[in-house]
């Protein structure tokens, strides 16, 4: 089997097996979909990701029925996040190259689902007063803007999801904001895998976010 030319992207179709992998913060996740239909999820457990991760996706495809070649596609958050952690994720993702099947790349900060209809903000920790955050606007569809590594002072209005927003708002001390407390979401990630550009293993960057 010739590996993946650098110009060939694939439509991605339903039943399509696919693998969602994040590493890049502290909330990552492993889990499989058909289409845009979620089969199964995996919290992954922080650090020690580069001796336990493999093993994990081994054992998680084992016990759903499935073997590496079986998957047609692998999603991968591709950050911002710790250095390490988003790295590995893109290491393991290059089985695409070996099985020659497409990567999804997408940015992890879509991984937090909006809870209601309107304009939202998603912030991760980037730690030294600092906040890795994403925009955009939920409706019948979700739309997003360009991530950036925001100081926490230059935050606009709310309403603000993190998985740290109680931390957060506490370094704000700001009360008059709407602050969610969330987790990554694997079905929201599943139901975007259809409007993400499938790309050769070979082609896949990691986004690294620094203060301009």
């Amino acid at each position: 089997i010739q590996p993946l030319a650098l110009k060939c992207k694939p439509a991605y179709t339903m039943n399509m097996l696919t693998l969602i992998l994040d590493t890049s913060t502290d909330y990552s996740l492993m889990a499989l979909a058909d289409g845009s239909e979620l089969i199964a999820e995996y919290p992954l457990g922080v650090g020690r990701a580069s001796q336990t991760l493999l093993p994990q996706l081994q054992g998680f495809l084992k016990c759903h029925g499935y073997q590496l070649q079986d998957l047609k596609a692998i999603a991968v958050g591709i950050g911002p996040g710790a250095f390490t952690g988003t790295r590995i994720a893109v290491t393991i993702a290059a089985l695409g190259f070996a099985l020659s099947i497409p990567l999804l790349p997408f940015c992890s900060l879509r991984a937090f689902k909006p809870l209601k209809p309107g304009p939202f903000n998603v912030l991760v920790d980037a730690k030294g007063s600092a906040v890795y955050a994403l925009s955009g606007n939920h409706s019948n569809t979700t739309t997003y803007n360009t991530p950036e590594l925001l100081p926490l002072h230059a935050l606009g209005s709310g309403p603000f999801l993190s998985p740290q927003a109680i931390d957060l708002q506490a370094k704000l001390n700001n009360s008059a904001q709407e602050w969610h407390s969330v987790q990554p979401s694997a079905k929201h990630l599943a139901s975007q895998l259809q409007t993400l550009t499938p790309i050769p293993a070979t082609s896949c960057e990691v986004l690294y976010l620094r203060t301009p």
